[in-house]
């Protein structure tokens, strides 16, 4: 896999999360596609469900499962009486 910049992407689309991906195969064909609102942006939201799901998988490895849910239920449930160092608790891995 090989990634480049190509600044003329950033001056003809200011401000935007774009793409101009190929992929050539062994075989010699290739595939291309140019994405210009990926997913988890304002003009292509994520569903709460599947952010939710991107928020577990990148959690639960490092904090366990039971953590990263409480976590995420602190996030989600916005208990207002929750205290900073509470919630920065809840960080610590």
């Amino acid at each position: 896999m090989r990634i480049t910049h190509k600044p003329e992407l950033d001056t003809a689309h200011p401000g935007k999360w774009v793409a101009d991906i190929t992929i050539t195969y062994d075989d010699g064909t290739s595939e291309s596609v140019f994405v210009d609102s990926p997913r988890g942006t304002a003009e292509n939201p994520i569903s709460q469900p599947d952010l939710d799901a991107k928020f577990r998988d990148l959690t639960a490895t490092s904090m366990g499962s039971e953590r990263s849910e409480e976590l995420l239920r602190a996030i989600t449930d916005g208990d207002l009486t929750m205290t900073a160092s509470e919630l920065v608790d809840l960080l610590v891995i």
